[in-house]
């Protein structure tokens, strides 16, 4: 992981309080991720996994008894292989989410001719709160820490990839000015014999 931008220092900033989106304040600290982080923040996969599965409409998402940890090593290995960053968020030193996200450095390649400038953007892999904790400024938070960190790094622009029916997330995604590039549709196909 890169170096921890200085906004997120223990040591110039403990607690973060943000309340812009919601009537409650959740006084927390965000931080880099840990290895001993690895158990709490398998479990909010598993959360938001299932999440997801509601989401489905057509049934792809995974959801097992064994979901989480070779899902969360993949997002740990991709930090280490793209230049990227996980942060965490805590309250009462307990992890109520975190984010991960990647550095993509586009080059001129015959996709990016005929659809895009090359460019260094930062991707957000994930980012997931505590149910019970929603609402409380803990999004925004780790949002901006991601952010920090991409800028520290020269990113010109951040990507996020949503799920169509996840309204709530694409509102909150909109509150922080992003704004749609490219839908990506499908249709579950089964082979006739």
């Amino acid at each position: 992981m890169g170096p921890i931008p200085p906004l997120f220092q223990k040591s110039q900033m403990d607690t973060l309080h943000f309340s812009r989106e919601s009537t409650k304040t959740i006084p927390m600290h965000i931080r880099p991720y840990l290895p001993a982080d690895f158990d709490i923040a398998v479990n909010l996969l598993r959360t938001l996994q299932q999440h997801f599965a509601t989401l489905d409409p057509i049934g792809e998402t995974i959801c097992s008894d064994d979901f989480g940890p070779d899902e969360l090593r993949g997002y740990l290995a991709d930090v280490e292989k793209d230049s990227g960053a996980i942060f965490v968020a805590e309250h009462d030193d307990v992890i109520i989410g975190f984010v991960q996200g990647v550095i993509w450095e586009q080059s001129d390649t015959t996709y990016l001719r005929t659809h895009a400038k090359p460019s260094k953007d930062g991707w957000v892999g994930l980012l997931v709160v505590d149910p019970s904790s929603r609402g409380s400024g803990i999004g925004t938070a780790l949002l901006m820490a991601i952010e920090e960190y991409f800028v520290s790094e020269g990113c010109t622009a951040m990507r996020i990839k949503v799920a169509a029916d996840n309204v709530a997330a694409r509102a909150f995604y909109a509150r922080h000015k992003y704004v749609d590039r490219d839908v990506e549709i499908m249709k579950s196909i089964t082979k006739i014999i």
